[in-house]
């Protein structure tokens, strides 16, 4: 092979988009990478896994900032119900899934309490703008 087709093979390689597909820990506590969920959701891509810790995620408990967007293909994944709470505290919506090209997003294992809609909607919790999302084992409480 004469050097001018390797020099195109490797740079057709490293031009390549990698497969995304990260796991980004958080933890109320600071005991993971993130500490929020929303410092997890600004740098996450489709096909990664937001890992929420047990605790409570809430202005009050670690800063969270509500509403949280999650887009296609990410998936956003407590511990159990009732052991990873998303605590709004009446004081906005919980969590929007917006509409991109790409798989469905998913929310799994966790519990969304005290959301409050904006005036313009009826969503406390989970708003759906024009999305498909899967939503497995999650519990809505006190909305």
């Amino acid at each position: 092979m004469s050097t001018l087709p390797r020099i195109f093979l490797l740079w057709t390689i490293v031009a390549l988009p990698r497969a995304h597909a990260e796991t980004l820990d958080v933890a109320p506590d600071g005991s993971a990478t993130y500490d929020t969920v929303g410092a997890a959701l600004a740098v996450a891509q489709a096909g990664d896994v937001i890992s929420l810790a047990a605790g409570t995620y809430s202005a009050a408990t670690n800063g969270e900032v509500y509403p949280l967007t999650l887009t296609a293909g990410q998936t956003l994944q407590g511990v159990g119900m009732g052991a990873t709470v998303l605590d709004g505290a009446y004081e906005s919506g919980l969590l929007e899934i917006t509409w991109t090209e790409g798989d469905p997003a998913t929310v799994r294992d966790l519990t969304l309490t005290r959301g409050e809609a904006p005036l313009d909607s009826d969503a406390d919790v989970l708003y759906l703008w024009q999305a498909e999302a899967t939503v497995e084992r999650v519990q809505l409480q006190s909305n």
